[in-house]
């Protein structure tokens, strides 16, 4: 069910009417509210890069808003559930070109700092406090466009009592809650929103959306038990973009920082030999990193400046070190599974299989499962 905006004051007031004081949202991961996450993210599918069926969800929850399209052709919807927690489901990849240049515009730049996005709209953001942090660039931009359209609506349902958010996103939808998820703790951090606010984040089937110091960060200021990542050990979409690491990803203090100065202090000739063998190891990592940061940033920000008027190309960071992020929720397939989810009805699916909702909802149902079995339960299987 899909609402305009103008009656969104009205249905908060009816749904709110009910008392809404104290907090809903519980630490952990929560199988059935992850499945039911699953089960309101995939109301984008209508639109999706891939055919899919909708997951169903349960009676009670209330759609308040869908986004317009905006930026990377992203979009994201608010939810309300029956115990009157704020849903913010983040849409995945579609299928237009727009929406995969998002993915492709892959080189990393600063987690903070400020990018001017249009004509009329430059922001400020902030990721992470490391100065060493990075992220991936068009993931980061989809964030801040939508995130301009997220905080009203906070701020509208926090009015009327809303204390709790949840937060999901698929796939590159996940990309963007972490990003997301990190913006909005340095936001009540910055007095922007309040600090009384919760937020609870899945991130589904998500790619790495960042380096290892925008991960150390992540998993400092975000409590743990208040973000996962959630992955099918058969999917191979976590596993992207491609990691590359040079000499210069390494904390600063490391062996590594001035090699020169310490070659220097080795008699000749076993210096040449070190030193060669020293650039023979070093030289192609940092040399595929500059090709990545060449094709996948400066090459690709063409297409985004035509895509996006006003946008002007941020300065990158000289890296590619991405890593996951987040504790992570391993969903292992059996054999059953592998019955199920064998060969798709549309060949052109076949890649994606083990990337789509279904199986996700079903991997995280059979933890629910293998849980009661340890438990000493009767149940052997589920719907």
């Amino acid at each position: 069910m899909q609402l305009h905006k103008n009656t969104i004051l009205g249905i908060i007031f009816l749904l709110l009417s009910i008392s809404v004081q104290g907090q809903k949202l519980s630490p952990g991961f929560n199988s059935k509210e992850y499945r039911t996450m699953l089960a309101v993210n995939s109301q984008h599918i209508t639109d999706s890069l891939l055919i899919q069926e909708m997951i169903d969800i349960p009676d009670g929850y209330v759609q308040l808003y869908r986004s317009p399209e905006i930026g990377f052709a992203n979009r994201w919807d608010l939810y309300l559930t029956p115990d009157s927690v704020g849903v913010i489901s983040i849409r995945g990849s579609i299928k237009r070109p727009l929406s995969w240049l998002c993915n492709g515009y892959a080189a990393m730049v600063s987690a903070k700092g400020t990018i001017q996005l249009s004509d009329t709209m430059t922001v400020n953001y902030k990721v992470a406090g490391r100065e060493e942090a990075a992220v991936h660039v068009g993931w980061l931009i989809g964030m801040l466009f939508l995130g301009q359209d997220i905080l009203p609506r906070i701020d509208s349902l926090y009015q009327h009592k809303v204390r709790d958010f949840l937060i999901i996103g698929h796939s590159q939808g996940g990309a963007i809650s972490y990003l997301l998820t990190s913006q909005l703790h340095y936001w009540q951090e910055a007095g922007v929103i309040p600090s009384d606010i919760r937020f609870k984040t899945y991130c589904s089937a998500a790619p790495k959306p960042g380096s290892l110091h925008y991960a150390y960060d992540f998993e400092t200021v975000i409590p743990k038990e208040m973000a996962y990542n959630v992955v099918s050990t058969e999917d191979w979409v976590p596993e992207t973009p491609l990691s590359i690491q040079t000499m210069h990803d390494f904390s600063r203090l490391n062996p590594f920082a001035d090699v020169k100065k310490q070659l220097k202090r080795v008699k000749f000739p076993k210096r040449l030999v070190l030193k060669y063998t020293y650039k023979q190891l070093a030289r192609p990592a940092a040399r595929s990193q500059k090709r990545f940061e060449r094709y996948l940033g400066r090459k690709v920000e063409k297409l985004v400046v035509d895509s996006l008027p006003g946008f002007k190309p941020p300065v990158y960071f000289k890296s590619n070190h991405y890593v996951r992020t987040a504790h992570t929720v391993l969903l292992t397939p059996d054999e059953k599974y592998f019955e199920l989810f064998n060969k798709p009805s549309i060949p052109a699916l076949e890649l994606f299989i083990h990337h789509l909702f279904k199986p996700y909802y079903y991997l995280a149902k059979q933890l629910d499962v293998k849980s009661k079995s340890q438990a000493g339960s009767s149940i052997t299987d589920y719907e």
